[in-house]
C-alpha cells in the first residue's frame, strides 16, 4: 500500500476503534486461535491489522481467492482456513498477541470493515496456602489460665507524695516578681547612696566652708593727736 493510502487506513482504523469495543475471549498460553472476520462488502484485496494500546500492526493483505500479497507474520498465523475467513494465531502469548484483531476491505471508495475480535489472556490463578493437620499441630497453643479465688498482694514501690500548698496560682506567680522589684529596688537605693558619697568627697563644691573672719573695726582712740 502507499504511504498515503496507509495514512487514511490507520485514521479509519483509529475512528473504527474507538467505536468499536468487543467483548474480550480469554486464552491461556501457547493455544491456537481462530480469528474470523469477513468485510460486509468484499474488495480485491482484504486487510487483517491487530490494535494494541500502544500501536497499530498490519499483519498480512489476502485476496478474495486466498493468496497472500504480504505476510510478514507468517511464522506466527496461518492462512490455511483464509478461504473460510478464518486466520489462525498458532501460539498465543498474552504479552505479545493481546489486542483487537480486524480486517477491512476497499471496495467502490469505500473502506469496509469486517467484525472485530479482542483476545487477552487468563489471569494467573494465585496459589492457595493449605493448612495441614501437621502444621496446625506445630502452632504454639495459648497458655492456659486459671483463676484462683484468693486475691492477689501487689508489691508496689513507695511513691513520693507532693503536697502542693493550697495557695492560687496568682499568688505563686506574683509573688517571685513582687520580691524580685522589691530587691532591685534595695540595690537601687543603695547605689544611689554609695554614689553620693563618693561624689561628695570628690567634689570642692561640696565641701563645708569656714566662716570667714571678719574685719576688724578700727576703734577710736580718742585724744590720739594729743
Amino acid at each position: 500500500m502507499s504511504q498515503m493510502f496507509e495514512r487514511i487506513f490507520v485514521i479509519l482504523v483509529i475512528f473504527q476503534y474507538t467505536h468499536q469495543q468487543p467483548s474480550a475471549d480469554f486464552y491461556e498460553e501457547k493455544a491456537t486461535v481462530h480469528l474470523k472476520c469477513e468485510p460486509p462488502s468484499k474488495g480485491n484485496i482484504i486487510n487483517w491489522i491487530r490494535i494494541r494500546e500502544d500501536k497499530i500492526e498490519f499483519i498480512a493483505s489476502f485476496t478474495t481467492t486466498g493468496e497472500a500479497k504480504t505476510n510478514p507474520y507468517a511464522s506466527l498465523f496461518s492462512a490455511e482456513k483464509i478461504n473460510q475467513n478464518i486466520l489462525t494465531l498458532k501460539e498465543f502469548q498474552k504479552a505479545r498477541d493481546s489486542g483487537i484483531y480486524s480486517c477491512a476491505s476497499f471496495n467502490k471508495n469505500a473502506l469496509h470493515f469486517g467484525k472485530s475480535t479482542r483476545i487477552q489472556g487468563k489471569q494467573e490463578a494465585r496459589p492457595t496456602i493449605k493448612t495441614t493437620a501437621a502444621a496446625t499441630a506445630a502452632l504454639p497453643r495459648p497458655r492456659d489460665i486459671t483463676c484462683s479465688s484468693v486475691p492477689c498482694t501487689c508489691q508496689t514501690p513507695a511513691v513520693t507524695k507532693v503536697l502542693h500548698p493550697n495557695i492560687k496560682c496568682e499568688l505563686m506567680i506574683f509573688a517571685p516578681l513582687v520580691g524580685g522589684c522589691g530587691v532591685l529596688i534595695l540595690i537601687l537605693i543603695i547605689t544611689i547612696c554609695y554614689c553620693n558619697r563618693i561624689r561628695t568627697k570628690r567634689c570642692p563644691h561640696h565641701y563645708k566652708r569656714t566662716p570667714r573672719n571678719p574685719t576688724p573695726v578700727r576703734q577710736a582712740t580718742p585724744d590720739r593727736y594729743v
